[in-house]
């Protein structure tokens, strides 16, 4: 890898939580869908969210890692910031069934069963879809110290979001001439 590749990043940690990758604590497909972009409107995330939740990737930091080698060398190491941005709705047709608190409970195992694959050393190391690498040292994430917040909650529009905070160290080969 010649630059930080911020798009194989997003991709490997969407094909994870979408159940695109199979392997140890996998998720199953069509469980959560990252397809929903973090601009997007009220009505967008309700509707989207009506038949399965919605999350959106974002890298909100990135900054030279303080261990890295100094001096005339290829290696660069970078500390990255990944925020998970969740949306769930919590009325309509796909949640009738289902008291409001306990649909808000559904999404705080969601966050867990994220976390436990995030975690997990090697399945964030290549996005397949792009066919690239995404240089995360164990190929792993690792929540912060404020890994899970509710960040609306919101029952006149359905929306309930809850957003996750990962960091990870990314290793980049560069080229020094």
């Amino acid at each position: 890898m010649a630059k930080l590749d911020p798009e194989a990043i997003r991709g490997a940690i969407v094909e994870n939580l979408d159940g695109t990758v199979e392997g140890i604590r996998q998720l199953n497909p069509g469980e959560a869908s990252g397809d929903i972009h973090s601009g997007a409107s009220d009505e967008m995330k309700a509707q989207r969210a009506v038949v399965r939740p919605h999350f959106a990737v974002t890298i909100t930091e990135i900054n030279p890692n303080k261990n890295a080698p100094l001096g005339h060398t290829s290696l660069t190491l970078w500390d990255i910031t990944v925020v998970l941005k969740c949306v769930y709705n919590l009325q309509g047709p796909g949640v009738d069934h289902v008291d409001y608190d306990d649909r808000k409970a559904v999404a705080e195992t969601q966050a867990v069963q994220f976390a436990h694959r995030m975690m997990l050393p090697g399945v964030v190391t290549d996005c397949i879809s792009l066919g690239r690498h995404t240089g995360i040292v164990s190929g792993k994430l690792t929540p912060s110290e404020n890994f899970y917040r509710v960040t609306r909650d919101d029952p006149e529009k359905s929306i309930f979001e809850v957003e996750q905070t990962y960091t990870a160290i990314v290793r980049v080969n560069a080229a020094i001439s």
